[in-house]
């Protein structure tokens, strides 16, 4: 089925011609947009080529130690919520977040966690698994918050 689109690299003259129309128009509808700016890509390139290559303000470059420390501490309490990580770093895409995490910030946290000496990795030992089942559920399940059955609360707790 082919849908006429454009996919692949983007040309200088697509590049220009998105930037036009969105200073000249303005962001309004991405799925509707591309037809209008007389590009045939999908919106949701556009979007993408937009938000992460052609926006005005958008950050370049190697990231700093204070960046570094923002998306270690974000990254601990958020997860891998790239966006909501990205928000607290002015200039800098989800995208471009993301993808320096797994290139240099997880091999250093993965560093970190080790205990060489006693090979004990986050305060716990290398033992087997059967012999700390507390460990063992707490990795499967994590922590459980409020659960209900039958609308008996039956609280929060964690293993």
């Amino acid at each position: 089925m082919n849908t006429g689109l454009r996919k692949g690299k983007w040309s200088h003259e697509e590049d220009q011609m998105l930037v036009a129309y969105i200073s000249r128009y303005g962001i309004w509808n991405w799925s509707q947009m591309p037809r209008f700016a007389g590009l045939s890509r999908s919106g949701k390139s556009c979007r993408l080529r937009w938000m992460n290559y052609l926006k005005p303000n958008i950050k370049r470059g190697n990231f700093s130690k204070e960046e570094d420390e923002i998306i270690l501490h974000s990254h601990s309490v958020l997860g891998n919520k790239w966006s909501a990580i990205a928000s607290k770093l002015p200039g800098r895409t989800d995208n471009d977040v993301k993808n320096y995490w797994y290139t240099h910030l997880k091999k250093r946290v993965s560093h970190y966690n080790k205990n060489p000496a006693t090979h004990e990795q986050n305060g716990e030992s290398d033992m087997d698994e059967m012999e700390q089942p507390v460990n063992h559920l707490n990795k499967v399940l994590g922590s459980v918050r409020f659960m209900e059955w039958n609308g008996m609360e039956l609280g929060s707790f964690s293993l």
